[in-house]
Parts: structure tokens; sequence; C-alpha cells
């Protein structure tokens, strides 16, 4: 199975179109700071989005096929992988754009914590998209239906998370601000990472054992 396939120039164009404005423009219309932490969370989560048509039709393309464990594996490898890359990308656009608004003497960057935060969610949210994306793609009617079904469940979650941090009891915002402070954004990463980590094997393991992949 080969993933250029599935590449051709209108979906680089949208894809590089959804960073620079998620990154780029987003941020500056609702008027968020140099660096908040819940938007760099969100763009970190954003792994699952990305990577939710390639490994949907990827998975897709083998439907009445015997194809083998191994391929499987392969496909949510590079699908995570995918979804990866998209959210490094869209956080050093939001910190390159951060920048230049505020017309920075050098270039600023988040903390080291919070740094490694990031990258344990973002590779967290890739592995459990890839996973979740094969899962459903497996149970679903079409390949279209399960990316319908990631993408929608993702974003609505992901809108019920911002809802609360920002508009929810004080209590429940003070207490999502302290996990998103140098001192502890990283071990509450890690919490989620491995959270993540779990459900994504036991999706993977789900998915493997479908007759689709019984070689």
């Amino acid at each position: 199975m080969t993933f250029y396939r599935y590449v051709d120039a209108n979906r680089v164009v949208i894809w590089l179109a959804a960073l620079l404005g998620l990154g780029g423009f987003l941020p500056r219309l609702i008027g968020a700071p140099f660096f908040d932490p819940h938007l760099m969370v969100a763009f970190a989560a954003m792994a699952v989005v990305f990577q939710a048509p390639l490994i949907c039709e990827s998975v897709g393309a083998d439907a009445g096929k015997q194809a083998s464990r191994k391929a499987l594996s392969r496909k949510v490898t590079i699908a995570a992988g995918f979804g990866f890359f998209s959210s490094l990308l869209l956080m050093l656009i939001r910190t390159v754009a951060s920048n230049r608004e505020i017309d920075a003497p050098y270039f600023l960057y988040p903390d080291a914590p919070v740094i490694g935060a990031l990258l344990l969610l973002a590779l967290g949210f890739a592995q459990f998209g890839a996973a979740a994306g094969a899962y459903l793609t497996l149970h679903s009617d079409s390949p279209e239906t399960a990316r319908s079904r990631l993408r929608t469940g993702f974003l609505a979650a992901l809108l019920a998370l911002v809802a609360a941090a920002k508009f929810g009891p004080e209590s429940w915002r003070a207490a999502i601000t302290a996990l998103l402070t140098n001192d502890l954004i990283l071990i509450a990463s890690g919490i989620v990472y491995g959270v993540l980590t779990l459900a994504a094997i036991f999706l993977y393991r789900a998915s493997a054992r479908h007759p689709q992949y019984a070689h």
C-alpha cells in the first residue's frame, strides 16, 4: 500500500491553508495572547483531525481483501506520524506568528516543560486518532462515514473542554489553569499521554482481530 495515492495538489493546498488559518489568522481574530496554553494544547490535539482522512481511506481500501496485520500496523504508524507532524507544524506556525505580532527583538518560544508537554500530547493524540480511525473504518459503512464520526466526535469533545475551561464554574477554570502552569503541565500531559496510549493500544488490537486483517 502506497500512501501517496491519497495525496494530490488540492489536498496539499487545503492542508497548508488549514495550518496557516488555524495557526496564523484565527488566534489574531479571537484575540489570543502571545502564548495561550489552552490554544497550544488544542493545536496539539488537532493531530486527530489532520490524520483522519489518511487512516480512514487507507484502511477502507483493504475492504473485502485479506490483508496482513503488518499492513495495518504500517497504516496506523504512518497516519499517526502525519498527524504528529501536522500538529508540530501548526504549533510552530503559531509561535512564529506570535513573534511577528509582538515584534519580538529575538525569537521567543515556550519554556522547556511546556514544549515537552506539547510534544507528548501531540504524539498521544496522533496515536489515538490513528488507532480510532482504523477501528471506526472497520465498523462503518464507508471510510467517509468513519472520518466524519472521528472528526465530529473529537471536535465535540474538544469544544466541550474549551467551554469548560472558559465558561465553566470557577473551580473548573482554576483547576485547568493550574494544570497548564510550568510546574504541572508536564505531569498532567504525561498522564493524558498514558491514557491515550492505552486507548490506542486497545483500539489497535481490536482492529487487528478483525477478519480483514486475519493474516
